[in-house]
């Protein structure tokens, strides 16, 4: 994922699932969704509660890069992202 685009992301990996034939929402698509986030996405996406699924995990991944958008607007950029 190119920060901070969650939208073009999201739509890069479903076009990428439907050429390759995966299925969204089985576990080693899930895993790859997860493994193209930033690490710091990554991790809020996976904070207890852990999401139930793809479309949990989605909407985790948009939430987390929303809320580091904020973040960052009001405090700067101190760290990677």
């Amino acid at each position: 994922m190119r920060w901070p685009d969650i939208d073009a992301y999201i739509s890069s990996f479903k076009e990428l699932l439907r050429l390759t034939d995966y299925t969204a929402g089985n576990n080693e698509s899930t895993n790859l969704f997860l493994h193209g986030l930033p690490r710091s996405i990554a991790t809020e996406v996976m904070k207890l509660p852990l999401p139930a699924g793809y479309k949990e995990m989605k909407q985790k991944a948009i939430d987390a890069t929303r809320s580091s958008q904020i973040i960052q607007s009001m405090f700067g950029t101190q760290g990677n992202f």
